[in-house]
């Protein structure tokens, strides 16, 4: 067994030397443009879709219970996709395309999950 008692710590550590990099802004916004208005454009098909899903729900012939179960599951998977989804989508395209990209397995493997249930 070895101990590090007589080890000096500046052996193995250096003092690193830091510096803070700021990039401009991409000359050409034009991708997170696209981006933004394709989702702009989901949004309002999943509110479009909700409303017609919420309308089909009230006018199926079941139980009062069936109904605000229907409609419950219904909002909550509209949360999911309009906060979590879109939301964070145009959250990550402000602080750019990269932070988008760096972003998108994860949020892909949210919606794999979702759809799975």
């Amino acid at each position: 067994v070895e101990t590090a008692d007589g080890i000096s710590l500046q052996l193995f550590v250096n003092s690193a030397r830091e510096k803070v990099l700021h990039f401009s802004k991409s000359v050409n916004p034009c991708c997170e443009k696209d981006i933004a208005k394709v989702i702009e454009i989901a949004r309002k098909e999943l509110w479009e879709t909700k409303n017609k899903e919420l309308t089909a729900i009230n006018q199926i012939n079941t139980d009062k219970n069936s109904k605000a179960n229907s409609s419950a599951s219904l909002k909550k998977d509209f949360k999911f996709f309009a906060n979590n989804i879109f939301g964070s989508i145009l959250a990550l395209l402000e602080l750019g395309l990269y932070s988008f990209v760096s972003m998108e397995s994860s949020l892909l493997e949210d919606i794999d999950k979702k759809c799975e249930k």
